[in-house]
C-alpha cells in the first residue's frame, strides 16, 4: 500500500461513528500503542516524550505524534518539521538563553517555534495493533528522505501566515536563512498593523514587547555581523 493510497483510506474509515463499547476499545487501543510505539521508537533512535518522539535529522527537528482516534476507526501519524536552529534564535532574540547543551525535548514542545504537521500518513488498516506499529514504523523511516530536500526557503514559504498578518515563524526562518531585510520588512508590517499574539518579552516596568519589535532590531544589530 502506498503512502499516498493511506489518507484516502483512512478519510474513508473515518465516516462511520463508533458506539460506547468501540470507543471504550478505541481508548484501550490508544493506550496499547502509546506503550508499543515507545519501545518501536526508542529502539530506532528517537527520543520520547509522550506521545511525542522526536530526533535531529541533519539540521531539521522532526517530531513524530501518533492520533488514534476515539470517535471514529481512523489512525494517522503526523510529523512536525522545522530548522533545528529556530527555537534557539527565537530564544535569543526573545531575550532569553539559547538552547545548545539542553534537552532535544524542549524542541518537541516549543519552547517558541510550533508549527503544523508537514507529513502525515494514516496508519488504520487491517491487522490491528501490530499493523498499525509497523505502518507508524515505516513511516518514520521516511523522514530523512524527506528532510533532505527541504530548505529554510521552503520552511519559511510553509510557516508563512495568511494574508495580512505576519508569522513569527517565518520571520526567524528568513533571518536564518540570511533574509535579514525580508524578515525586517515582515516585522515592520506586523508593528504597522499592531499585530499581537505568539512569542513576546515582558520587560522590568511590566511593558510586553512583541517579538517582531525584538526581531527588527536584532536584524539591526547584526546587521554587520
Amino acid at each position: 500500500m502506498s503512502y499516498a493510497m493511506q489518507p484516502i483510506l483512512g478519510k474513508h474509515m473515518s465516516e462511520t461513528k463508533l458506539n460506547g463499547a468501540e470507543k471504550r476499545a478505541r481508548r484501550q487501543l490508544g493506550k496499547l500503542f502509546d506503550a508499543a510505539w515507545k519501545r518501536e521508537a526508542k529502539a530506532a533512535g528517537w527520543g520520547y516524550l509522550k506521545p511525542t518522539s522526536f530526533k535531529r535529522i541533519g539540521d531539521w527537528f522532526v517530531y513524530l505524534d501518533p492520533e488514534i482516534s476515539t470517535e471514529r476507526n481512523s489512525s494517522k501519524i503526523s510529523a512536525t518539521v522545522k530548522p533545528f536552529a529556530i527555537d534557539d534564535l527565537m530564544s535569543r532574540i526573545l531575550g532569553f538563553e539559547g538552547l545548545d547543551g539542553t534537552s532535544l525535548s524542549l524542541r518537541a514542545r516549543g519552547p517558541h517555534c510550533l508549527v503544523v504537521p508537514m507529513f502525515s500518513s494514516s496508519i488504520e488498516g487491517d491487522g490491528g495493533l501490530d499493523r498499525m506499529i509497523e505502518l507508524a514504523a515505516e513511516f518514520s523511516k521516511t523522514m530523512p528522505v524527506r528532510v533532505e530536500a527541504l530548505t529554510l526557503a521552503d520552511f519559511a514559504d510553509f510557516s508563512a501566515a495568511p494574508a495580512g498578518h505576519v508569522s513569527a515563524n517565518q520571520v526567524a526562518a528568513l533571518i536564518l536563512a540570511g533574509e535579514g531585510e525580508e524578515a525586517a520588512k515582515l516585522c515592520e508590517l506586523a508593528i504597522s498593523i499592531k499585530q499581537w499574539g505568539g512569542p513576546a518579552r515582558s520587560t522590568a516596568d511590566g511593558k510586553v514587547v512583541s517579538f517582531f519589535h525584538l526581531a527588527r532590531q536584532w536584524i539591526d544589530e547584526h546587521r554587520d555581523a
